[in-house]
This record gives structure tokens, C-alpha cells and sequence, in this order.
């Protein structure tokens, strides 16, 4: 079996309202939060987990501003690993948002892994989620190789997707074999590890501030829960504590 270690690559900055992370929290003060791509070592093939961001599309509600990113944030962050876009073998986009998609395209030598649902709701968003795709980023994909999968799927060896719908409806997170067992990358279903891990008796989980649907939501971060035997190894996608960190971290 093969035993994989995952490194957060840092990216960019970006800076958000502090109801977006925690349902119901105030949506005039803001918060600063790590945008991360995600480089997979320990098998034959070079992988990684989203592609970075650019500007939020202007229209956006949310006034999300970027510290950092764009092409040559991403270009540096995979430098730091010794590789770039270019030499990636296997590209897993969690879900299509602007922070998430951003730099794709460079990735012409990938097979690039999305769920058919993520895909035709990018395609045809919920309104309120219009602004948080960006068609200039999602239709370059077109001409890549690009996999659409349904449901859970096996990439290879110790890699699968775990569809994981709530926070948008095509939702995907990536379960890695490492030496301490079954890791997740939950992604954008939980922002930090306060969604994971509720500070209120009344709810197991506290939810993010954006979702398409809210039991989806809960059920998707119960199955992620059931995947692996230790809370430790769920890595969710913006929690600052994750930054310059080999996943999983010595005990």
C-alpha cells in the first residue's frame, strides 16, 4: 500500500466576512484566511488538489479581497515542491468557486478529475451562488483532459474521491492513504477546524456560511468522520494552523 504525505501549499490570503466561515456570525467584520493548493508525494505520479486563485469576479457580493495569489503565487508555491503546472499528472478539483479553479488551465498535461454534478452546476448556477463562479475559469477546462466522475471514485492506489455535496452541490473531498491511516481533504466543506468541531452542545458540526443545501451538509461531514478513525486526519481547506505543515504531522 502506498503510504502518501500531503504538504498545504500557501498561495494567497483571502480576506472574508466572518459569517461567510460560521453560519449566522457577523457579516461586517472580516477575517483573513490561507488559500491552499495541496501536493500529494509518496507515488510514482506528481498530484495535486486545486488550483489556486486569481480576483474574485467583480460582481461579488461578499466584497472578497486577495492578498498574494494569481499565476506567479501558484507558479512559486509549486516551486517550493520542485515542480510546476506543467508537470503535474493528476489534477483534483474539489469544486469549481473562483478560489478554488482559478489557474487550471496551465494544467495541460494533467488528467483533471471534477464531479459531473460540480461541473453541470458551474455550468448553471443557483443564483446565489453566481458570483462564486467565474466562467472565465471554468470553460478552459473544456480543452484540457478532463474527467467528470459521479459519486465516490478511485483514482489509484491509497487516492479516492469522496463526494461530499452541501457546501456546493458537486462538492468533492480526497481521501489519501498515509502511514497513520485514512486522511481527508475535506476542502470547502469545513473552512477551519471550528466547522469540524462545534463549540455548541446543540450541534455536532457548525456550518459554514455558504452551502447549497444544509443537510447535505451534515451528512457529508458525518461521512467524512466515518472515513478515517481520527479527527486529526481531516484537513479542512482554509485553517491558518495547517500553514508549512507535513500532513500527517509526527505523533
Amino acid at each position: 500500500m502506498v503510504e502518501f504525505t500531503i504538504k498545504p501549499l500557501k498561495v494567497a490570503e483571502i480576506r472574508a466576512p466572518i459569517g461567510v466561515g460560521m453560519m449566522l456570525h457577523d457579516m461586517t467584520q472580516t477575517v483573513d484566511a490561507p488559500v491552499f493548493v495541496w501536493y500529494i508525494e509518496g507515488g510514482r505520479e506528481k498530484i495535486l488538489v486545486d488550483a489556486g486563485v486569481g480576483d474574485p469576479p467583480k460582481e461579488n457580493p461578499l466584497e472578497f479581497s486577495v492578498r498574494g495569489g494569481g499565476e506567479r503565487g501558484l507558479r512559486n508555491a509549486l516551486e517550493g515542491v520542485n515542480t510546476s503546472p506543467e508537470e503535474i499528472d493528476i489534477l483534483i478539483l474539489t469544486h469549481l468557486h473562483f478560489d478554488h479553479v482559478a489557474f487550471a488551465k496551465l494544467f495541460k498535461n494533467s488528467r483533471i478529475y471534477v464531479q459531473r454534478e460540480e461541473w453541470e452546476a458551474a455550468l448553471n448556477p443557483l443564483p446565489t451562488s453566481r458570483p462564486l463562479y467565474d466562467r472565465r475559469l471554468i470553460d478552459p477546462l473544456e480543452r484540457l483532459d478532463l474527467v467528470p466522475v459521479e459519486g465516490d471514485w478511485e483514482v489509484s492506489t491509497g487516492l479516492k474521491l469522496l463526494h461530499l455535496p452541501g457546501h456546493t452541490e458537486g462538492m468533492q473531498g480526497v481521501v489519501v492513504s498515509t502511514r497513520l491511516g485514512k486522511a481527508v481533504l475535506a476542502s470547502d466543506l469545513c473552512y477551519t477546524y471550528m466547522n469540524l468541531n462545534s463549540p455548541f452542545p446543540h450541534t455536532p458540526f457548525y456550518p459554514i456560511g455558504i452551502y447549497t443545501d444544509l443537510r447535505k451538509w451534515f451528512d457529508s461531514v458525518w461521512k467524512v468522520v466515518r472515513t478515517t478513525t481520527d479527527r486529526k486526519l481531516i484537513y479542512p481547506g482554509h485553517d491558518p494552523t495547517l500553514e508549512d505543515k507535513t500532513l500527517p504531522e509526527e505523533e
